[in-house]
């Protein structure tokens, strides 16, 4: 065995301890840049001592040309793994390190960051490809022209889908309203139930619910009314004779709000006359439910009440007495 074979031999056997070295070395240079994403990935790069160490061993010895072309080639790509799959790391590292910051929307944790992560693995195997390829002599220009064209016509395809998404990404970014808020936009309003990655749901007062592409909230006004208070105001007219007794309406409306469990009781009903026209006395009951999806069953429950008592306590209604009237409000508005 000569001397170049020793030096080989050698330098393999040394490339395990070299790896730790630098692993050392690179971890203290991570830990006094004090920044969490370089102190929690430079260490990687210390795999890089393997590669280093037989590229340095094959020179000290004579290899045939093609078996030493293959190595070569296979130390190429070793590098080129090693640290791409580095720049992932750090990419990931990053974007964790500044989600942790910023303390974001549940919903960009769980939407728009997987997607980022993924994204980048996209582009980092895509960078691999080409620096492979391009290295063996294939034609890299045709498969950046092909993935280009690709690209284009999946992004046109997409296009409503990927702008719904960048309007989610914004909505969160800007903050302008939150699940739980009150807005009001042309053709809906109620509470901001969750904005997802495509579309934002929001629970009307009738208990319905909107999907709304995030587009549209983009590009539109919005009327932000705030975090709700419990309990929805309901309000309906209803029309009673001359005849009838006016001082019984009170009680009698109290009565029926009382056997009902959905109507807030803590929050006082309201009875107005509103009008005197045609023999016609025009009233305006107007109370509190704790829940917008009761606040129909609530309403149809007292009209079935008064229809059914009214005349027992001597209050007649006029002829197409009940038109009934949901208005839905928080804090009284």
């Amino acid at each position: 065995m000569n001397r170049s074979e020793i030096i080989f031999i050698l330098i393999l056997i040394a490339s395990p301890a070299l790896r730790k070295s630098s692993a050392w070395i690179l971890s203290a240079a991570g830990r006094s840049s004090r920044w969490n994403p370089l102190s929690e990935t430079l260490e990687r790069l210390s795999w890089l001592s393997y590669p280093l160490a037989l590229q340095i061993a094959l020179a000290q010895v004579q290899v045939p040309g093609p078996v030493q072309r293959s190595l070569f080639a296979i130390l190429y790509v070793t590098y080129v793994v090693i640290i791409l799959r580095w720049a992932r790391d750090f990419a990931y590292s990053t974007l964790d390190w500044s989600t942790r910051r910023a303390q974001p929307n549940p919903i960009l944790k769980t939407g728009f960051v997987p997607l980022i992560r993924n994204s980048v693995t996209l582009v980092v195997a895509t960078l691999a490809l080409i620096l492979i390829l391009q290295h063996f002599g294939f034609d890299v220009l045709s498969l950046v022209t092909a993935l280009g064209v690709s690209s284009l016509a999946v992004g046109l395809a997409a296009k409503d889908t990927l702008s719904n998404m960048i309007s989610g990404f914004t909505l969160i970014i800007d903050r302008n309203f939150q699940p739980g808020d009150r807005i009001a936009i042309s053709g809906c309003s109620g509470e901001v139930e969750e904005i997802g990655l495509r579309s934002t749901r929001i629970r009307s007062p009738a208990g319905t619910t909107w999907i709304v592409p995030n587009a549209e909230l983009v590009n539109s006004k919005i009327l932000n009314l705030g975090p709700p208070s419990s309990g929805v105001q309901v309000s309906t007219p209803l029309k009673i004779t001359y005849e009838s007794d006016f001082a019984q309406v009170g009680p009698l409306t109290e009565d029926l709000l009382g056997e009902d469990p959905n109507v807030d009781l803590s929050r006082s009903a309201q009875v107005s006359l509103q009008s005197l026209n045609d023999g016609v006395q025009t009233l305006t009951v107007t109370f509190w439910v704790r829940h917008p999806g009761q606040a129909d069953v609530a309403l149809s429950r007292f009209l079935e009440g008064w229809l059914k008592r009214a005349p027992q306590h001597g209050v007649r209604p006029a002829g197409g007495a009940l038109a009934p009237l949901t208005v839905a409000a928080r804090d009284g508005t």
